[in-house]
């Protein structure tokens, strides 16, 4: 299994994703394919000790050493076995962490994408773009509850990240009026949004001293004055 399976995986996914090797990884990349050829030849020399340990047929010192002999045998093996696993699970996790980090950068870039065309009124050309992909899918939701929570906080951080890219300010009061539906998720990651009262006076709202202000104001004047929400896409395959 280690040496099959575990270890040729770590090998092909860490160079992929770019994954550093530490040393004490790197070794078990360089014996698993040896230790794997040798597991027929040691499962016929461990199976003949065996025979002579138990029969105890032959001479005295041939049996006393297959009698020795069998546990080291068994050790050793076991202890290799047991660092081409570890080895191979600690460079496929390091690689898998790499390969999420990866995936949700290119997620969150495409996310933004999608918000701004959104908002500058491209839905229907982002949608049409979408289905040549047909892996990728934008599909409109009625609410923010159909948002799980982790859904939830990587919208706010992706509708945060844009908003100093935006310099139409009807584009950012419609960027600021769907933040303001994630309220209730806002309170939980107060931290993200704390430049959220510049970026509303930039759009137009009064000045405000806290995030929470902000949104207060914003949930009062919705629907008035360009504080409009866009429709809530998720990207799904």
């Amino acid at each position: 299994m280690a040496g099959m399976v575990v270890v040729p995986a770590a090998r092909i996914a860490m160079p992929v994703n770019g994954t550093p090797i530490p040393a004490f990884f790197e070794f078990a990349l360089h014996i698993d394919s040896a230790c794997f050829h040798s597991l027929t030849p040691l499962a016929i020399i461990g199976a003949a000790i065996l025979v002579v340990a138990l029969l105890r047929r032959g001479p005295a010192r041939l049996v006393s050493f297959c009698q020795n002999a069998l546990p080291l045998l068994a050790g050793f093996s076991t202890c290799l076995a047991i660092y081409l696993l570890s080895s191979g699970g600690g460079a496929c996790k390091l690689a898998i962490g790499d390969q999420m980090r990866e995936t949700t950068f290119y997620k969150r870039t495409l996310e933004q994408f999608a918000l701004l065309e959104t908002a500058q009124g491209r839905l229907e050309k982002l949608r049409e773009g979408l289905r040549k992909d047909r892996s990728l899918k934008a599909i409109t939701v009625s609410s923010v509850s159909e948002f799980s929570d982790t859904e939830a906080r990587e919208r706010i951080s992706s509708l945060m990240e844009i908003l100093p890219k935006i310099t139409d300010p009807a584009t950012k009061r419609q960027i600021l009026a769907t933040l303001c539906l994630f309220r209730k998720q806002i309170n939980t990651i107060s931290y993200v949004v704390r430049e959220l009262p510049r970026y509303a006076t930039e759009a137009g709202a009064p000045p405000t001293n806290t995030p929470a202000e902000t949104l207060d104001w914003i949930a009062n004047n919705l629907h008035k004055d360009g504080w409009e929400p866009g429709p809530l896409i998720k990207l799904n395959r």
